[in-house]
């Protein structure tokens, strides 16, 4: 009787096929099979990098999803990180100052007795490849050969070792956390840099850090910033790398957890502090100027970047080796002056961060302040007090203030050059921001005013139904019937216009802003709703309902009557300034217009039935 089978099992037939059956995998993609891999010497550390390997953490980078290799809906592979900028990443994770600044990775690399530490680890635990998901080993490998000189040395080794008995069945290989092997890397100094590291501190560093603003837009991420920072310092010394860590400030708009996102500025820390000086002084921090930008591309402007070099520092010598061979160099230097590129020590950066922090809680304080200020004095009171002035008197000298400002506006139009000249004048010279206003509304109305002054109404109980259309008959009507009053005749302002320029409201909301033409249509406006309370029965009622009492509990059953209130101080500057130039500056012109319309028939007293006629004849 034979002692062996003459014949194999249908079940391990099948079995022994797919086990030794080889999957197919993505270009570039070096998978050894269970078989191989079991052949292989069981340990070989330091073996050929070219040799072929089994290499656990590609299977899931090639885009295998934990179910296995399945067919259609296989995930795609995240080639978000180009080959290239692996080296870089690799190099600013083992710096000096990520080793002094991460006690557990300078025990892992103190662990062992040859400086090696796992790319792995690196991959886990390194802030750099915290938002990179499924980083690949094998284009890890491949751009640490490729690294230059000036990014520093790197030595990687291969780890070849047979795996568990265990695992040699499993389907999920790529994912099983106990499979030996893989990458290790180290730094070609690893000697003496724990040592040195040591010796250093906080303020070592704090010294070393820089910021950099309005970095060109191709180098906005951190291997970007690494390889532009390494231009522009262009470092003879290839000991040690000069950029050392690189800081990304979160924007306050964030959301914890975001990826940080480079918004044209970076803080920088470098190894020496001959480059820091060096950038300090060739980029310094000056106000941001916007020369206009040369036609042509940047390759056309190789000698006039020299010579923007010669501008800024005459008697700074500029080593030909190192700026006038390389064409690449150049053309970044010329790009980064026409974006105004500039750096600052950390401790200035800090300065002003602390100084526009309190400045920023002044503004929010006295906003909050105003606000609370204004609801109070809005409240009317109902018992005269002693010594009080009444409403006619601050009526009295209102006129008369308006008068005066009204005779400022007229002298200052008749001093202003032709309209031609006045708007080549307007180009030239751009608007002022609405808070070197103080507020107070005697600031005189000129040309370069970067707004009209007590132009601006706000609104409450309106209709939250209601919409802009509606709103503006109701608030036109009112000015064309006051208007008409022959008392308000003189205050009509302008009149070929109703006087109301714009109806800032939102939908859903029960209040909304006004914008007036002159400051007589917002003194009008205000006076005639405290006079003549009315109500918004629905969204689109255009006329409004006189209120029938004005006891509070008629109020309340009737509903709040329109209450107008002018905005005046440091709530009418933040206004504003939210208001495009344009709009502000059209603004201000209608003001004009109108107000030396006023002035011309408010400027003696005696003659107002001459201005009526004049403004009889600009009709016809």
């Amino acid at each position: 009787m034979s002692t062996g089978f003459q014949f194999v099992p249908r079940k391990l037939g099948k079995a022994s096929q797919n086990q030794g059956r080889t999957r197919r995998l993505p270009a570039g993609a070096t998978v050894v099979s269970s078989r191989e891999t079991v052949e292989s010497p069981k340990s070989s550390i330091g073996a050929s990098e070219e040799a072929d390997g089994f290499e656990p953490r590609e299977a899931q980078h090639y885009g295998t999803q934990p179910g296995g290799w399945g067919k259609g809906k296989e995930k795609e592979t995240d080639m978000s990180i180009p080959q290239d900028d692996y080296g870089i990443l690799i190099s600013l994770a083992l710096s000096d100052y990520a080793l002094w600044s991460e006690p557990d990775l300078r025990r892992t690399i103190e662990s062992n007795s040859e400086g090696f530490i796992p790319l792995s680890f690196i991959f886990q635990h390194s802030p750099y490849f915290a938002h990179i998901s499924n980083p690949s080993e094998l284009l890890a490998v491949k751009s640490i050969r490729a690294l230059t000189s000036d990014v520093g040395a790197l030595e990687v080794r291969m780890l070849v070792s047979s795996p568990s008995r265990a695992n040699w069945y499993k389907k999920e290989v790529g994912n099983v956390r106990d499979v030996l092997g893989g990458h290790e890397v180290r730094r070609s100094d690893w000697v003496d840099m724990v040592e040195r590291v040591g010796g250093t501190s906080r303020d070592f560093w704090e010294k070393r850090c820089v910021s950099l603003e309005n970095i060109p837009a191709a180098y906005r991420t951190i291997p970007g910033i690494y390889r532009f920072a390494t231009i522009i310092l262009s470092s003879t010394d290839s000991h040690l790398p000069a950029v050392q860590n690189i800081i990304l400030p979160a924007h306050h708009l964030d959301k914890p957890g975001d990826k940080p996102k480079c918004k044209g500025f970076a803080l920088v820390t470098l190894f020496r502090t001959e480059d820091v000086d060096r950038i300090l002084e060739e980029w310094p921090w000056k106000p941001i100027r916007h020369p206009p930008v040369p036609t042509g591309s940047v390759a056309d402007l190789k000698g006039k970047g020299s010579s923007l070099d010669e501008e800024d520092d005459d008697d700074e010598s500029v080593d030909a080796e190192a700026y006038g061979d390389d064409s690449r160099e150049e053309e970044l230097r010329v790009e980064a002056r026409i974006l105004g590129f500039r750096t600052l020590s950390k401790r200035k950066w800090d300065e002003l961060k602390d100084e526009y922090l309190a400045y920023r809680q002044r503004l929010l304080d006295e906003a909050a302040s105003f606000d609370s200020h204004s609801h109070s004095q809005s409240q009317p009171s109902t018992k005269q007090q002693p010594g009080s002035r009444t409403r006619d008197d601050g009526e009295e000298d209102g006129r008369q203030g308006s008068t005066k400002r009204k005779r400022s506006v007229e002298d200052a139009a008749e001093k202003a050059p032709p309209s031609q000249t006045r708007q080549e004048t307007r180009k030239q010279t751009p608007l002022p921001p609405p808070s070197t206003l103080n507020g107070s509304g005697s600031q005189p109305l000129t040309i370069v005013s970067p707004y009209p002054p007590n132009c601006l109404l706000f609104v409450r109980n309106v209709h939250p139904s209601t919409n802009k259309t509606t709103l503006r008959t109701l608030f036109s009507r009112t000015l064309t019937a006051s208007a008409q009053n022959g008392s308000d005749e003189s205050k009509a302002g302008g009149g070929d216009t109703d006087g109301l320029d714009y109806v800032d409201f939102t939908k859903g909301m029960d209040s909304c802003y006004l914008r007036v033409a002159t400051p007589d249509h917002n003194s009008l406006l205000v006076e005639h709703f405290a006079t003549f309370p009315i109500i918004q029965r629905d969204g689109l009622d255009a006329e409004g309902a006189k209120l029938l009492s004005t006891s509070s509990t008629s109020k309340g059953q009737e509903g709040q009557p329109i209450e107008v209130e002018a905005v005046t101080g440091k709530k009418e500057d933040l206004y504003w300034d939210k208001v495009p130039e344009k709009i502000r500056r059209a603004a201000v012109e209608r003001a004009l217009r109108g107000a030396v319309a006023d002035g011309g028939r408010h400027i003696e007293d005696g003659d107002e039935d001459k201005a009526k006629r004049k403004r009889k004849r600009k009709k016809y």
